[in-house]
């Protein structure tokens, strides 16, 4: 493969690389990319680099750093990977204004914001992206109907963990279901849910990624519910010592939540999950995996309807409307009440995840996509 820049949201671990090699965290999707592909990683602290880098990121954010540092940097790759759209939608400006082609293939995760349409409509930076890969099927249909991005620049691709990491452990059950996460979270909803439920209740409000405030703070808590922040080998024994996990989220347009609920899925633990507008994909309730208002998004997986073929990984989780604490708390009661059928769930979880969302599938997908969307004339 011709060398290949990654501008990541991420920074520069040593302690982690160790951790993950002494199996004690999960592996990170960029550093396996990065090791299949043999390129080089754009972290944000190498901003610091190049005066002019240094000067965007204090003026426009870190990110808006990145992609200067990437433009600056154009002439030692052929291809570039932007793992979120607050990078790759700048540096696809940079690109248009100074008529340099790189292969650009970019991850978009909330592209139908007022401001990052703008990109699209006006300023049509989309002739300088070759490939928006997308894990939420709300967004993959904003971006070619709202925004008229041309579907052959769309790939919908699943999202992803390390099932290595994230597995079923030996560990005994207790009376107890969980919630982790930040991004969009409606804690609120599921406190009021569980107040004066016999089951204890654990919240694991933080994030390694997302910058938004726990909505937590300034609650009070039933006796039954207690919030903590966990490092990741205590977070996977909180989801084994859970009888099912609970992803309650806001009504937004992307797939806010979809980290642990693979993650839950991982640790063979059913989910309870609100469904969203851009929350569809993944969860199988008894309605099937449908959305209401798009078609059925596995269908456009083709690698995953391969994966699948022959094999019914059945259902996984129990979808819920937004904001509707009532039917979050019959949900929770009734999976609390049928431990059986908690754990028939959570085994189809895992199989689905085994399947077809691993990382190592999530790392080929990309590198086949970089591969086939490669202009000819590289």
């Amino acid at each position: 493969m011709a060398r290949t820049f990654l501008v990541v949201s991420a920074s520069p671990d040593a302690q982690m690389q160790r951790r993950i090699a002494e199996g004690r965290s999960p592996r990170k999707d960029y550093l396996e990319l990065n090791r299949v592909t043999g390129g080089e990683i754009i972290y944000r602290e190498s901003v610091s680099r190049r005066p002019l880098s240094r000067i965007v990121a204090r003026l426009f954010g870190v990110p808006a750093g990145q992609a200067m540092l990437a433009f600056l940097c154009r002439r030692d790759y052929d291809a570039i990977f932007t793992d979120a759209e607050n990078i790759g939608l700048p540096l696809a400006l940079l690109f248009k204004l100074g008529r340099v082609r790189r292969h650009h293939v970019m991850i978009g995760h909330l592209l139908s914001t007022r401001i990052k349409g703008y990109f699209f409509r006006y300023l049509k930076v989309q002739s300088h992206i070759d490939a928006i890969i997308c894990h939420a099927s709300r967004q993959h249909w904003i971006l070619e109907h709202r925004l008229n991005v041309p579907p052959d620049r769309l790939a919908l691709m699943p999202y992803q963990i390390d099932e290595r990491f994230w597995r079923p452990l030996e560990e005994t059950q207790r009376r107890q279901i969980c919630s982790a996460g930040l991004e969009f979270r409606d804690y609120r909803s599921l406190i009021e849910a569980v107040r004066g439920l016999d089951i204890d209740v654990v919240i694991a409000a933080a994030s390694h990624w997302s910058k938004r405030r726990n909505d937590v703070q300034g609650v009070t808590l039933p006796k039954n519910v207690q919030t903590t922040s966990l490092n990741y080998e205590d977070l996977r024994t909180l989801y084994a010592h859970s009888l099912f996990v609970v992803v309650p989220v806001e009504d937004v347009e992307f797939q806010a939540g979809i980290t642990v609920i693979l993650e839950a899925m991982g640790m063979a633990r059913a989910v309870v999950v609100t469904r969203t507008r851009g929350q569809t994909d993944v969860v199988r309730d008894a309605n099937g995996w449908s959305s209401p208002t798009e078609p059925d998004a596995l269908s456009a997986f083709p690698d995953v309807t391969v994966a699948l073929e022959g094999v019914d990984p059945g259902q996984n989780g129990v979808y819920v409307p937004p904001g509707d604490a009532s039917a979050l708390r019959m949900a929770i009661a009734h999976l609390a009440a049928h431990p059986k059928e908690a754990a028939r769930m959570g085994a189809n979880g895992r199989l689905l995840v085994e399947r077809t969302m691993t990382l190592d599938q999530y790392v080929a997908r990309i590198v086949a996509l970089l591969d086939q969307t490669r202009p000819q004339s590289s």
